[in-house]
């Protein structure tokens, strides 16, 4: 398979979807397992885990420095991807590897605080649109309503931050965008604000998917796909989230980076008091590759400093 990082991440964008992912895993995993040890061998970086809704997949990886911040950090509540059907916050091998290189990332190197959420998958968990909103919803509540001490300490609640790649970019999209009368989920808790959203390889709509993915996406959205695509939610939101719109430069054309240029040419044609996105092209990357590179060094990870400039910018750091 054709690659032109040193770390081996596959680029090409006809091979088939499990191949590729494979074959990113087996290229980064090994850096993922040594970052993760060095991490813990520092003991810079605690990691909890939480409950925060009824259902056994509401639940949240907490990542907060060990030490006193001496002031309130920014928080990124991250949300992985994975077609809608796969995926956790922390994956084996190694103990959950991969992802915990996403939430150190942020605490360590980027001075921030950092959420890694779970949330409900078609069809093993019963997920069905918007469910993923809710679950988003029900992670920001906790937050919100958390006692914990270090979480009072250490976290700045006006300065929440939405960080989804694919199928997690999707649901914080529904989160943000959904319409009142398809919501199931309370407004954004009065004491936090939703500062920006960082929105990764979005599945922006699928009209361009393959025919094999049909039972899964007419399973979680329903057999008028069109009616709760990410394009469709945008058009008839006015909501004002500041966002950060990301995509590989060795994404999937038809059906990952022609339909998030279709969500831009909305998003550009909503009332002015809507702010338009920013954008980032990330080099070097295929669609599974940019989260699980994040915060591992070289080449693969210069998209980063772009990404924080831009939450520290936002948050009016």
């Amino acid at each position: 398979m054709a690659s032109t990082t040193a770390s081996g991440i596959p680029l090409d964008t006809s091979a088939p979807t499990p191949e590729v992912v494979m074959a990113t895993m087996k290229a980064l995993t090994p850096s993922q397992i040594k970052s993760q040890k060095e991490v813990m061998d520092r003991g810079t970086v605690s990691v909890r885990e939480f409950s925060c809704g009824p259902h056994e997949r509401n639940k949240l990886d907490l990542y907060l420095p060990t030490a006193s911040t001496g002031g309130k950090r920014p928080l990124v509540l991250f949300a992985f991807g994975g077609g809608f059907v796969n995926g956790d916050k922390r994956m084996p091998p190694a103990q959950g590897s991969i992802y915990f290189n996403v939430g150190s990332y942020f605490v360590e190197q980027a001075g921030l605080a950092a959420i890694n959420v779970n949330y409900r998958l078609f069809p093993s968990h019963g997920a069905k649109y918007p469910s993923g909103g809710e679950d988003v919803a029900l992670a920001l509540k906790w937050l919100a309503e958390t006692d914990d001490a270090e979480v009072r300490e250490k976290v700045d609640l006006n300065n929440i931050f939405l960080f989804g790649t694919s199928a997690g970019a999707f649901h914080l999209a529904t989160y943000l965008w959904c319409p009142q009368e398809k919501k199931t989920w309370a407004p954004t808790p009065s004491n936090l604000n939703v500062s920006g959203f960082l929105c990764w390889n979005i599945p922006a709509h699928f009209a361009s998917a393959e025919a094999s993915r049909a039972p899964i996406l007419k399973g979680y959205l329903g057999e008028d796909l069109a009616a709760n695509d990410a394009v469709t939610m945008r058009r008839s939101s006015d909501d004002k989230t500041p966002a950060l719109v990301a995509w590989s430069d060795h994404d999937m054309p038809t059906e990952i980076i022609q339909p998030i240029q279709d969500l831009l040419k909305v998003w550009s044609s909503l009332p002015e008091e809507v702010p338009r996105p920013e954008t980032l092209v990330m080099e070097g990357h295929n669609h599974f590759s940019p989260a699980m590179a994040l915060g591992l060094g070289g080449p693969d990870d210069a998209w980063t400093e772009n990404m924080v400039a831009w939450i520290k910018k936002t948050a009016g750091l």
